[in-house]
């Protein structure tokens, strides 16, 4: 079943999780987080996160739906995205710069595995080039209709909004889930 608009935001007011350990995780009531807990139940496949960090992101995706697989991928270790994937069977972490030549590998063998992809957050230096240069690497591997989400759309003088801008379908904006640098969602294909 393809994500349409109206999922979207329906999902954006969706329900908080409660599973406990999500609670105590840093920043875990960030309205995004719960935005992309609730999007990942409907979801089936991959989903790929590029700028992990702490993988907060990701325990919420993976928590809600065994039947989605992560690959986050990251340039830096921490130990809380270590706790993470050793909680949850349905999270890969991968250490490199964001489609690096080991995480590029790593999709890959998912796609093969698993299927294309069904969604992915662009979360990593918030630059025109970076987003775009992603997208076009990303793209041979999406499924019509994936979910493209993008963090932070309005850093560095809106640059990443830019980039979502030259990429094909309506944009979503979810500002109100992440006031401080806005957030927002394209359907591919």
């Amino acid at each position: 079943m393809m994500t349409t608009r109206k999922d979207i935001i329906r999902y954006a007011y969706g329900a908080r999780p409660i599973d406990s350990y999500l609670r105590k995780l840093n920043n875990s009531s960030e309205r995004y987080y719960h935005f992309l807990h609730h999007l990942s139940r409907n979801l089936n496949g991959l989903f790929v996160v590029l700028g992990v960090n702490e993988a907060v992101c990701c325990a919420h995706i993976c928590s809600a739906n065994n039947d989605v697989h992560v690959v986050g991928v990251d340039y830096t270790r921490t130990d809380l995205a270590d706790d993470v994937a050793d909680k949850f069977g349905n999270f890969t972490y991968v250490i490199d710069i964001s489609l690096g030549s080991i995480a590029l590998q790593v999709i890959d063998k998912f796609v093969n595995d698993i299927g294309k992809i069904s969604a992915v957050l662009f979360d990593t230096t918030h630059t025109y080039d970076q987003v775009i240069g992603e997208y076009y690497h990303l793209k041979k591997y999406l499924l019509n209709g994936a979910v493209l989400i993008f963090d932070d759309v309005h850093a560095a003088e809106d640059d990443v909004l830019r980039a979502v801008n030259e990429i094909p379908g309506e944009y979503i904006s979810l500002d109100y889930l992440h006031h401080s640098l806005g957030f927002g969602v394209k359907l591919y294909g």
